[in-house]
């Protein structure tokens, strides 16, 4: 599905007075209830007076909750010379915190059957964890306490157990074929300084540079309640809920403001081209147009045209990459985020030696499927397959606590809660053809571009096992003198929690729910074909699954092996109808 990001909106904040004693109930600033038929995610939305935002999802469908707690950082905030921090800080969180011991946060959350991960991007830092929804309250524990007490279990150790864990997972990324794609092109499309030029995992001298005084005052900077997002969505009793949040991030104190986030458009003023060497056997050819950013109005617009330019065997990449017979892969993109956005081409061509493109053929052959695009168009039939296509990932939101929790944050983070599923939904069934045909004439033909060409070193034709110099990260801003301006007089101040509340001890659980098994038919059909069958009101969706007993196990005697796999990628290719 098509990625779920999102423009401002100011909401007034109501808060009920807060005692020293006791904690008064808090009045939700939003509250959006269901309705049956329509993409709508009911929810309820509260702000502590510590600047936490708290939204509440009530999906009694299954015994389980998530809960997720979103920053409102990312590689954008950082700066030069000063990378990687956001995703170096990632690491540091799992590392304990002051009444939760190194890596027990792990054993207490899959220990009970559930899942947790935390995730860096260019926006935000994310953790979370889906769990039985009688651990509710063990859950917020957990994160309340590495939010208003990580500091005091920081140590040298853990950090610099941490930076090597971050070089060794560079090191392997960038060790792959491919690996060093978003790094090089990100360099050449973004301009010197912008934040999206250097990759969520940094540059490995800025890492080594750092000491663990940089990695503190990054966490004070920008890991307070008043940057941060929580959602709780699952079985649960919002008002119950509340209690909980109050009793755990309640006596958390307010960081600092964080600064307004522009937007930063790029115009590429010349095309970009640069070319790899790799042990990589085929080519490969990365191009790139900047777009807008997330929710921009034409965003959606965009999305449908990198459907239409790719998607199906009548596509014009197909037909002038694939059906020529000089291309494993054509296919493209369109991303945005919080600052800009990209429109992507990724072609991945044969060898040269086995009838593949050369780099000027590719992009040559991909501006001659562009041409062929814009004198035939497209019809009525392939505007409705595509926008049904990335519509019906919007039910796929409804399905499960988790997608509802990320939607309803990234809605948050970047409209304030403006944006909501049906609105987003709308704006991709809105698209017309006239909207398709001006986005591509205004950012796509004839702008200018940045192209990454991966190709095969030269040495690999003559000696297939020689040994080929590994790629190396450069950061081209080795000599550029850090900015510490943003995060001077910063300081640690300790949470107080109220008289005769220990969050030292773990909180208790009450008995799991029962999980309700869904209701099934069978039939059987006069041919033989068994039928099972469930149903369920949660989603406008149809699922089908159809299950042959076969496969490699009767690959014996005069059947090849490889045959079964064979016949299932023909089933895809098409029927007589």
């Amino acid at each position: 599905m098509k990625k779920l990001f999102f423009l401002s909106a100011a909401l007034s904040l109501i808060l009920a007075p807060r005692s020293a004693s006791a904690q008064a109930a808090l009045t939700p600033i939003v509250k959006v209830d269901a309705n049956p038929g329509k993409l709508v995610i009911p929810y309820v939305k509260y702000r502590l007076e510590n600047g936490l935002t708290v939204i509440i999802n009530e999906d009694h469908s299954d015994p389980i909750v998530h809960v997720e707690v979103t920053y409102h950082v990312g590689s954008n905030r950082e700066t030069m010379r000063r990378t990687g921090f956001a995703h170096f800080f990632e690491h540091m969180m799992f590392q304990g915190s002051q009444n939760v011991a190194d890596e027990e946060h792990f054993k207490i959350v899959q220990g009970s059957g559930g899942d947790m991960n935390g995730t860096t991007n260019r926006d935000r830092t994310n953790y979370f964890e889906t769990v039985p929804s009688n651990m509710l309250a063990t859950a917020l524990w957990l994160e309340a306490d590495r939010m208003g007490f990580l500091l005091p279990a920081f140590t040298k150790k853990k950090f610099e157990t941490q930076r090597a864990t971050v070089k060794n997972e560079k090191d392997q990324r960038y060790g792959e074929g491919y690996g060093m794609l978003r790094e090089v092109q990100d360099q050449i499309i973004y301009p010197y300084g912008h934040p999206y030029s250097w990759q969520t995992i940094g540059y490995v001298d800025d890492l080594n540079a750092a000491d663990s005084n940089d990695l503190r005052n990054f966490f004070l900077k920008w890991y307070g309640p008043n940057n941060a997002i929580l959602v709780i969505s699952g079985d649960v009793n919002p008002e119950e809920a509340m209690k909980m949040v109050q009793t755990y991030f309640g006596p958390i104190k307010r960081g600092v403001e964080p600064p307004a986030l522009p937007k930063k458009p790029i115009v590429i003023e010349e095309s970009k081209i640069t070319t790899v060497y790799s042990k990589v056997y085929a080519p490969l050819a990365s191009i790139t147009f900047p777009t807008v950013p997330t929710f921009h109005k034409d965003e959606a617009a965009l999305d449908v045209l990198a459907n239409l330019l790719s998607d199906g065997k009548n596509s014009v990449l197909y037909k002038n990459f694939i059906d020529a017979e000089n291309s494993y892969q054509a296919m493209c993109s369109n991303a945005t985020y919080e600052m800009s956005g990209e429109f992507n081409f990724i072609l991945v061509t044969y060898p040269e030696s086995q009838g593949g493109l050369k780099e000027v053929e590719m992009r040559n052959t991909l501006q001659r499927a562009l041409d062929s695009f814009e004198i035939n168009g497209f019809s009525d039939a392939d505007l409705k397959r595509v926008v049904q296509s990335l519509s019906s990932g919007y039910f796929g939101v409804l399905e499960t606590v988790g997608n509802k929790a990320s939607v309803l944050t990234q809605y948050e983070m970047l409209t304030g809660g403006s944006m909501t599923l049906d609105k987003d939904f709308e704006r991709y069934q809105k698209v017309t053809k006239e909207d398709v045909m001006r986005v591509f004439r205004t950012y796509i033909k004839g702008k200018n571009y940045a192209c990454v060409h991966i190709i095969p070193d030269p040495i690999l034709a003559t000696n297939p096992n020689a040994k080929i110099k590994k790629y190396e990260s450069i950061n081209p801003y080795e000599n550029e003198t850090p900015d510490k301006s943003a995060y001077m007089n910063l300081a640690y101040n300790p949470t107080v929690d109220e008289p005769g509340f220990d969050r030292s001890k773990k909180p208790t659980v009450p008995a799991a729910k029962p999980v309700p098994v869904p209701n099934f038919y069978k039939t059987k059909f006069d041919n033989g074909l068994k039928i099972i069958g469930a149903s369920s009101k949660e989603t406008p969706m149809v699922y089908i699954s159809i299950n042959i007993r076969g496969g490699h196990l009767f690959e014996t005697g005069k059947i090849k092996n490889g045959t079964a796999s064979m016949l299932a990628a023909m089933m895809n290719e098409g029927t007589l109808s």
